[in-house]
This record gives structure tokens, sequence and C-alpha cells, in this order.
């Protein structure tokens, strides 16, 4: 909100019908004679259906475009800047794109082992410090979860090890229909590799990850890498007010200076929670696994993650007066487009004309393309048609008639396996919410018994710090989420709400169709 210095940034606008927004930015100077911006409608289905474009920068004259009036970036020989400031902590890290055919047991993601739901045609973006276990099974895969501090200079190399062929599987995501008996099962899925990220300064000729327009080629071949280069931060014109006056009040050392002319000066941003795409085929590989997050932390802090998983761990920053503190993270992918199959015959369908195979039906049989596929958290599901042991299509016919007091029960059942984050009462808790790529059908995230402030940056911080927002409203559902959004819940009063109440907390979809079909998990104040 541009009113609002103290909202945060985005990167991407869940809107419908009778809504608007506004969209303020300034093209940063370019690296070469043009640089290509792609601007889209996030949901694997828009772009199915042609809903993106280019915004065209030049950094020479065009003689059938005017300059524009009172910007002192056009034409100025210090109009200059690095990607990272001079003196940047550097924050390097090497990832392998692998397919889960031919890399990880059994050759398939697993969502699920009690009721063996899996991926065929998997793949995911793996950690070097990782990939060994991955592949011997010592460890879970999930997917990648980068970390840096507000202020770092990230490095990122990407090596692809895909197939020259890619595995393909029939399954039951689907997209609208655009020609007739033609849809993503006919598609081959791209042997290239990228990943895209949000919010973070680079150089879009050579950081953005995407081949589009007159830029040069960002996806990797097999066999191939390429380094990404990002900067946790912002380069901003000094003494540039913006489109309101306001006054700020640094509350931490920001980065500045650095190579970037005498127009430019860099800051620190902790952003929180990033998505990271493959955009190298964003019709398959979004589908298959191909997300990550980039967490960009509070300035100076260091972390440790929980063992076996990157999506927990336990924070310990500085604030702004001094004090050194910590909070428990935890971080949520959404996928709501995953083909899933199962080798289990209770949930495979029995009508022979549609020759299913391992292939599961939607939840409810849907027939509209935003509703198809199956839902997860990081790479993790937990329906309640396959707690009652139904197939997924027959679920909404069946589910009314079943006894559901106890479908939650982990006495019963277990617990889920989707992700149970565990913090102590009272204890400082982030939750980082991101959905890299999905359907257009929004999602509503509910953590039961916390409320948080829906704008998480602290208040006089020019939307640089995390904290506390004295002008924010309080809820305890974040609506809105969707395609490449991004939300930081920041729960008041710490684990366990107001009481400090020890127990389970539900966390989960709102939605009525997404929450039964796997979406949710729990909580565990200790």
């Amino acid at each position: 909100e541009y009113a609002d210095p103290d909202s945060g940034f985005s990167n991407g606008q869940a809107f419908a019908i009778s809504e608007h927004f506004e969209l303020l930015d300034r093209l940063p100077p370019i690296s070469g004679p043009t640089a290509d911006f792609l601007w889209q409608s996030a949901p694997t289905d828009d772009l199915w259906n042609g809903q993106w474009g280019l915004l065209r920068t030049y950094r020479d004259l065009q003689p059938d475009l005017l300059p524009l009036p009172g910007n002192p970036i056009f034409g100025n020989p210090q109009a200059q800047h690095p990607v990272c400031p001079a003196g940047a902590p550097e924050r390097k890290y090497t990832v392998y794109a692998i397919t889960a055919k031919g890399n990880l047991p059994d050759d398939r993601i697993v969502y699920n082992e009690r009721f063996d739901l899996y991926d065929p045609d998997g793949l995911l973006y793996v950690l070097d410090t990782h990939i060994d276990d991955v592949m011997k099974g010592k460890r879970r895969a999930e997917p990648l979860i980068l970390r840096a501090n507000a202020g770092d200079c990230i490095e990122v190399t990407l090596i692809n090890a895909f197939p020259e062929k890619m595995p393909r599987t029939p399954h039951w995501n689907f997209l609208p229909v655009i020609t007739e008996r033609f849809n993503v099962n006919q598609v081959r899925s791209s042997n290239h590799a990228s990943l895209h990220p949000q919010l973070v300064e680079y150089d879009v000729r050579q950081s953005d990850g995407a081949n589009i327009g007159l830029n040069p080629v960002q996806t990797v071949a097999p066999g191939k890498s390429i380094t990404y280069r990002w900067f946790a931060g912002r380069w901003v014109l000094k003494d540039d007010p913006g489109p309101v006056t306001f006054p700020l009040q640094p509350v931490v050392q920001l980065a500045s200076g650095g190579s970037g002319g005498d127009l430019f000066e860099a800051q620190a941003v902790e952003y929180g929670a990033v998505s990271l795409r493959d955009v190298a085929d964003v019709v398959n590989h979004g589908m298959h696994g191909g997300i990550g997050a980039l967490i960009i932390e509070p300035p100076g802090s260091t972390w440790k993650t929980d063992e076996g998983t990157d999506a927990s761990a336990t924070v310990t920053y500085t604030d702004s007066v001094g004090a050194q503190r910590r909070f428990r993270e935890f971080v949520l992918l959404y996928q709501d487009e995953i083909g899933l199959h199962s080798n289990k015959e209770e949930f495979q369908c029995v009508d022979e004309r549609l020759n299913c195979g391992t292939a599961l039906l939607t939840y409810g049989a849907v027939e509209d393309p935003e509703e198809s596929g199956h839902k997860g958290f990081n790479y993790r599901t937990e329906p309640l048609w396959a707690r009652v042991g139904i197939p997924p299509e027959k679920a909404l016919e069946v589910l009314n008639d079943i006894d559901n007091s106890k479908l939650l029960d982990s006495d019963r059942f277990g617990d889920p396996e989707t992700p149970v984050f565990e913090a102590e009462q009272g204890q400082e808790v982030r939750f980082r919410v991101v959905q890299p790529s999905g359907h257009p059908r929004v999602h509503a995230f509910h953590l039961h018994g916390h409320e948080w402030q829906h704008d998480a940056w602290a208040t006089g911080t020019d939307s640089r710090i995390i904290g506390e927002n004295e002008t924010s409203n309080i809820i305890g559902v974040q609506g809105g989420q969707g395609p490449m959004r991004h939300w930081n819940i920041l729960p008041l009063y710490g684990a366990g709400g107001a009481f400090e109440v020890r127990g389970d907390f539900l966390y989960r979809d709102q939605t009525s169709v997404q929450f039964p079909d796997g979406l949710w998990g729990i909580f565990r104040v200790k």
C-alpha cells in the first residue's frame, strides 16, 4: 500500500470481480540495450490460457518514444548500480535439479506413506548438502528451502541433473480445455531447469530465471549449470521521498552505499517469505514439485534447522533495542495441483471406461480445472477420504454419512503426515506461507486458537524490518492465498495464544473442498 510505508512489499496480488489494485514501482537501470520484465496472471491455468506479457525498458533513446519528465535515471552516467552493494555478506548455495525417477527410493515423491500416495513424475530441487541423504532415503524429500539475512548477497548455483527425456505418466490434474482431447497429459515436460525469486533485487537479464522476450537465456539444460545472483534488499534513489513524505526511524544498521553512483543507495530489507518458482516449464514443473521458498531473516541472525527438515528452524536475532531473541520458524508451501497415484485398490477408480491405472481421480470427481489435482503442503498430504478408506471421487457422496467426529484424531489414525510443527508455550513463532505455483482457486490459511497482525512490518521502519505494526488490523484467517502470494504470520502472544495454552492446534485451509483433500496439519504447543 504505497500510502502506508509500513505495509510491506508484495510481488503478487490476488484480486477478483469488482476489485482493483494499483502497482507502484520504478524500473531499475539495465545492463544491456533492452530488458524485458514478465507480467503474468500467476496461476498455471491462466498461463496456459495466455495471460502474460512483457514490460520492456530501453537503455537508449528510441525514435518512437518520448522520455518521461522528472526521470533522473535516464541518460545519467551515474545511474548504474551493481546487483549487490560493496561489502555485502555473501551467502552461496549449490542446488541440484533431479527427477524422483532414477534418484529417489521407489522412483517417486511419496506424499503419504501410510496410504501409498505418490507422484511417479516428481521432480525436486535439492541442496548439495542434502542430496546424498535424499537419494539414499535417509532424508525425506521436501521442497527447496533457502535462508539468508536481510542485506545478504545470495548466489545460487543450479546444476541440472534432469535426464534428456523426462518421465511422463497420465494423471488427473488438468487445465481448461482449449483444444478438444488435448490437455496436460499430452504436453511433454521440459528438461530445462530454473529458479525465479520474488522481491529480492537482481539483474533481470541474468538472474530472473525465465527465458522471455529479448533477454538472454536463463534456464539451464541437462548436465549444465547456471549461477543466479540476488540481493536481499533494494536499491533506492537518494533523497527520493516517494509518493508520500514520512519520517524514517531506523531501528537497525542497514546496508548502504557500495558503488551505486551518486543517485542510489542500498537498503537491507527483511522480506521474510519469498516464493521460488521453476519457470523453465510453468505448465508441468510446478505440479510435480518444482517449487521452493527463500526466507529473508532479520539482519545478522543465525538459525538451526530441525533434524531431517529445513521447514522448521529456530532463528536467533538481535532486536531494535539490542536484545537477543529467538523464534520458532515454520515454512509452509501450498500445493493444489498434484497428480496423485496410489497402488491401493480401495482408492483407485472403478470405472473401466476411464482406464485410470494408478492415477487417482479428483476429490468429488470435480470437472472444474481450478479444483482438479490433489492438495498438500511440503510434499505431504493427509486427505480425509484416505483416512476412512474411500476413493476421492466418492468423498462428497459418502463423507457426510460417516461419523466425522474423530477424523482428525491422532489416537485413532496417528499424526498426519503433513508437517507437525512444535514450539514451547509462549514462544515467539513465525509461519512463512507461500505458494509458488497452482490453480486460480484461492485459499485461506487458518491457524486455530491464534491471531496475528495482517501487516507484519514494524511501525516506522519503511517496511524494512518485520515486527509489531501499531496500525495493522488483527486477523485469524489469511485470505487471498494463491500462486505467487507470500505471507509472514506472527501469532500475537506466541505459541498457545494469549493464555499460552498447551496442546495441538489445527492449521488448515479454510475452503470447504481443499481442507478434506489434505490441506491441514498440527501445530503442537508443549
